[in-house]
């Protein structure tokens, strides 16, 4: 159930690629957290990662066993971004939520088992969440799994079960969308930048769903600029109220472990010089 790299290169041209990843192993019952500066490579490596980009080098072990090599950037089944969960029809799609297993933005898993991802291997959440859709949150919750499994998560949501997604702020849209995501997959959910455009209130109720997720077991892969949600898991961490947190740093075109212990302002100084040293495509 482990993300296992071992030489990965991944970028967009082979004799420059933005980021190497010689050996690192993600495993779940954690928050992996990428951070780097902008052009750093955090969402190139998760595009790799979830098969919508192909790798420059090496060998990428995915949790359901799959092995990733730049040969199989082809391969069918992969992921797309209509199967990664960034895509929703305004069309009323609840019948087929009915017919058994769950439902990918309305296709079984049937549908897409047999390739690199079914629907419960790994969930995606994007930065941003769609922004014209007509189906109510319900709907949205229901083509993924129990809408009670999804207000258990997050009770506030009963609320909003009946308004259509649209009409939400962009804060509980993408509280809506993780809360999904959790009832695509109970192994994995990965995010680029989930808390960009969020209020301090809608952040911390996101960062309180994900400790719940990973509590439960889940792996969550995220790449943010959040340092103060990232710095309050790591003391909540400390006290035994959340799990283990992994920081890894996209530095100098490599990905490294940040070692704990660390502050606030030791982590941001740390970033800041990562923002001033060469990487990627730059070397």
């Amino acid at each position: 159930m482990n993300w296992t790299f071992s030489h990965v290169e991944v970028g967009y041209v082979a004799e420059r690629p933005m980021l190497r990843v010689d050996h690192a192993e993600l495993a779940p019952g954690k928050l992996h957290v990428l951070l780097g500066p902008n052009g750093s490579g955090k969402t190139t490596l998760l595009r790799t990662m979830l098969g919508l980009q192909p790798m420059l080098a090496g060998e990428l072990r995915t949790p359901n066993g799959h092995l990733m090599t730049p040969s199989t950037s082809g391969f069918s089944g992969i992921v797309s971004r209509r199967q990664s969960g960034t895509i929703l029809t305004s069309r009323r799609r609840s019948d087929e939520s009915s017919r058994g297993g769950r439902a990918l933005l309305g296709a079984s898993t049937q549908a897409i088992q047999g390739g690199l991802w079914t629907a419960s291997d790994v969930a995606f959440v994007a930065s941003t969440p769609p922004k014209e859709v007509g189906l109510t949150v319900h709907e949205v919750l229901s083509l993924s799994g129990e809408v009670q499994e999804a207000i258990a998560l997050h009770p506030s949501m009963v609320h909003w079960l009946d308004t259509p997604l649209h009409r939400l702020s962009d804060g509980q849209k993408q509280q809506v969308m993780l809360a999904r995501a959790a009832l695509q997959s109970r192994a994995w959910i990965v995010m680029d930048e989930p808390t960009a455009f969020l209020d301090v209130s809608a952040q911390m109720t996101f960062w309180d769903m994900l400790t719940k997720l990973v509590q439960e077991g889940r792996g969550v892969v995220m790449a943010t600029h959040d340092l103060l949600g990232i710095s309050r898991w790591s003391e909540r961490q400390s006290r035994g109220a959340a799990p283990a947190l992994h920081v890894h740093g996209l530095v100098r075109g490599t990905m490294e472990l940040v070692a704990q212990p660390w502050t606030l302002d030791s982590l941001e100084s740390k970033v800041v010089n990562w923002s001033n040293a060469p990487f990627g495509n730059s070397r």
